[in-house]
């Protein structure tokens, strides 16, 4: 199997922000530190811009984020066509 790569990449962000934005900061800085590619931050989404952009790489290094912060109970990481989601995790209520 073939990871895919390109050369650039959409992570939406919106729920993130909305729940902290100081979170959203941190997340940037984290992509920015571990990969070699432009970090352009358009407020709901991030755009990964450079060579060889692995989608799958990169959603790893999402998750990894969620879980450092704490929120990986809270967030989860979808890949939707050419973008990754960062969506709030919807709470299960059981009934009685």
């Amino acid at each position: 199997m073939i990871a895919h790569m390109s050369g650039e990449l959409k992570i939406n962000t919106k729920e993130l922000s909305k729940y902290d934005k100081g979170k959203l900061d941190r997340f940037i800085e984290y992509i920015k530190r571990r990969m070699r590619c432009e970090v352009i931050n358009e407020g709901e989404n991030i755009i990964l811009r450079g060579e060889d952009i692995d989608k799958k790489y990169v959603k790893t290094l999402a998750k990894r984020f969620l879980y450092i912060e704490r929120i990986i109970d809270n967030f989860r990481v979808l890949a939707k066509n050419e973008s990754l989601l960062l969506r709030e995790r919807r709470k299960v209520r059981m009934k009685r």
